[in-house]
């Protein structure tokens, strides 16, 4: 009986050990360096941003973006960026942070704010810009995957009368 007993204690061992080595060596994971997060570069930015006012409001316009392999079926929307830019500054100079403000899908027609007439496709009105502050405007377009563009050019518009 002792003998089966040492067995038992010797297998046991064994098994334990196995477990052991077997974790180890099987360690997931790449070893090296980490790499940074680069931002996803198969999607255009939108060029063609312009702002403007009309009746004491901020609309934004732009079209789609020039890069032919990009389709509006792989469109899920755009992410409508505005910084606020303090009285005198300029926007170089001021390094002020762009803030989200809205994100925008769009229909499977353009939308067409009344009034306006445009030959873009996109528009946009800032419902929350306040009279006489002065703001820079940019947009970046997102996928169906949810990996977001480049950076549009810029829009300023220039202290909101009302």
């Amino acid at each position: 009986m002792t003998k089966i007993k040492y067995g038992l204690q010797f297998t046991f061992l064994r098994f334990v050990l196995f477990i052991a080595l077997f974790t180890v060596l099987s360690a997931c994971g790449r070893r090296g360096d980490p790499v940074a997060i680069r931002p996803y570069e198969g999607t255009a930015a939108v060029a063609d941003l312009k702002a403007f006012i009309k009746d004491s409001a901020v609309y934004l316009k732009w079209g789609m973006p020039g890069d032919k392999s990009f389709s509006r079926e792989d469109l899920k929307g755009f992410v409508i960026f505005r910084a606020d830019i303090p009285e005198g500054a300029s926007i170089g100079e001021c390094g002020c942070p762009y803030r989200e403000i809205d994100f925008i899908v769009p229909g499977s027609k353009p939308v067409r704010l009344p009034g306006i007439d445009t030959a873009e496709p996109f528009e946009y009105l800032d419902k929350t810009a306040i009279a006489g502050q002065t703001y820079s405007y940019k947009i970046v377009i997102m996928d169906k995957n949810n990996r977001t563009g480049k950076d549009s050019n810029t829009a300023l518009v220039k202290g909101i009368q009302h």
